[in-house]
């Protein structure tokens, strides 16, 4: 049985950091390597924040004469497809939910439009504005939660928890890495952010300059906000298996 571990090199793209702007990774050499992924993971993003990913091709492990690789970029907005959402209940922008007020959730898709009303309606996703910020929390996550599969959000379940004086709703896949979740709310009483996201470049070795000796690649990520922020290369399709350098490791068979 061949290891995971003997069939990819695995490497540090970029420490994770909180990165405000640009920054750019060690470049690591494919001549032995057919493929390339980097993976990238992200933190708490910033309203209407954008972290663009970008690979870049070089000379040699310096970055001599880098450019782009074309085709090799990807853009993570807040909000949009991320792996956990959530939704802040804010009482300083008066946390009670209007009459009308939407929080709309989209899952593979298909979007799930949850509106405050002035009482509960069983059979929609109608729920009640509450007495408080927090009843109107506990309201929605009753719909969102809700036992009816007409009503709650396939796949995804909300959990709740206090964050000082709001009431937040964190959602997420009942199973860790199912479904990415867009969420948007129409009223300031309802903050929208996303907990953590992730996203990949893959890429051939064949795709370099290689005719002009460009044969390293780096990653490049520019956030439009501080952002929590790393990358892990995986290096593969090697003729023999890699050496992986690591401050340590352990195997576990059956």
């Amino acid at each position: 049985m061949k290891l995971l571990s003997e069939e990819a090199k695995l490497e540090i793209g970029i420490t994770p950091a909180s990165i405000n702007g640009a920054k750019t990774g060690q470049y690591f050499a494919m001549g032995s390597h057919r493929k390339a992924l980097f993976a990238a993971t992200l933190g708490v993003m910033a309203a209407a924040g954008t972290s663009v990913f970008q690979v870049l091709q070089a000379l040699d492990a310096e970055g001599t004469d880098s450019k782009d690789l074309t085709g090799a970029t990807a853009t993570v907005t807040a909000n949009t497809n991320a792996s956990r959402i959530r939704l802040a209940i804010v009482t300083a922008a008066g946390g009670v939910h209007v009459g009308g007020q939407t929080v709309t959730v989209t899952v593979e898709g298909v979007d799930y439009e949850f509106t405050a009303a002035a009482a509960d309606n069983p059979l929609t996703r109608e729920y009640a504005v509450g007495a408080s910020g927090a009843d109107s929390a506990a309201a929605l996550l009753a719909k969102i939660n809700s036992a009816d599969e007409d009503i709650a959000i396939p796949g995804i379940v909300g959990v709740a928890s206090i964050d000082g004086a709001d009431s937040i709703i964190t959602l997420k896949s009942e199973e860790p890495g199912e479904n990415v979740i867009t969420a948007v709310a129409s009223a300031a009483t309802t903050v929208v952010s996303t907990i953590d996201a992730i996203c990949y470049i893959e890429i051939d070795s064949s795709a370099l300059d290689v005719n002009n000796g460009f044969s390293h690649v780096a990653v490049k990520v520019t956030n439009s906000a501080a952002t929590l922020t790393g990358v892990t290369l995986l290096r593969g399709g090697m003729r023999y298996s890699p050496d992986q350098n690591v401050a340590d490791s352990a195997i576990v068979l059956s």
